[in-house]
């Protein structure tokens, strides 16, 4: 059984356990992302790579669903990672298994030469279904620019036999890209989103 609502216009990883209706609401998560902000001083001046690297890393929050994370360098040197879904379930029979996992992410580059933090977006989801009467695959994958709010609930079967929430997604893009474009601003550098290569 599913609810789902999505608009487009442009963490902590949590497993089907740990999703609950405990969880913070969007309203909330842009509050606790604020008051970090807020804490970052204006440097008034274009400070090194390194130093911006670590102001977004101290976004880190328990409670913040999303999480910076260093990368290779090669395809991105950071990355804001916003983990949806994960999770495997059973229907509401108990006859079909169910996978469902979802992610958005931002890939950042630094041109220090240009005070540039090249931005693009990737969205991710990928869901399999097999029961009795067979199954299948779906995969999608967007990167890019995006503007994209998503709340999605699933019922299902738990490990545990119970039945309940599975998934609780609740997505707002723009307080992750928001947040990136602060922090970059507040310390000297201009983002810029893109379609293509970073």
């Amino acid at each position: 059984m599913k609810k789902k609502d999505l608009k487009s216009g442009g963490n902590k990883p949590q497993s089907e356990d740990t999703q609950s209706s405990d969880k913070p609401s969007l309203k909330d998560v842009k509050k606790m992302v604020d008051e970090k902000i807020a804490s970052v001083k204006d440097a008034g001046y274009q400070i090194p790579a390194s130093n911006l690297k670590n102001i977004l890393l101290g976004l880190n929050g328990e409670l913040i669903p999303f999480a910076f994370e260093e990368a290779d360098g090669k395809k991105a040197e950071i990355i804001g990672h916003w983990k949806l879904a994960d999770a495997v379930y059973m229907g509401l029979l108990g006859i079909q298994k169910n996978k469902q996992q979802e992610e958005f992410n931002v890939l950042m580059k630094f041109d220090e030469e240009k005070g540039e933090l090249r931005c693009k977006d990737q969205l991710k989801s990928k869901s399999s279904s097999f029961g009795m009467m067979g199954g299948g695959v779906e995969f999608s994958s967007f990167g890019g620019k995006t503007m994209t709010k998503k709340k999605e609930i699933v019922i299902g079967r738990k490990k545990d036999g119970t039945v309940g929430k599975v998934v609780d997604i609740n997505l707002d893009t723009t307080i992750l890209q928001n947040a990136i474009k602060d922090v970059a601003e507040k310390s000297g550098w201009k983002v810029k989103r893109v379609v293509g290569k970073l």
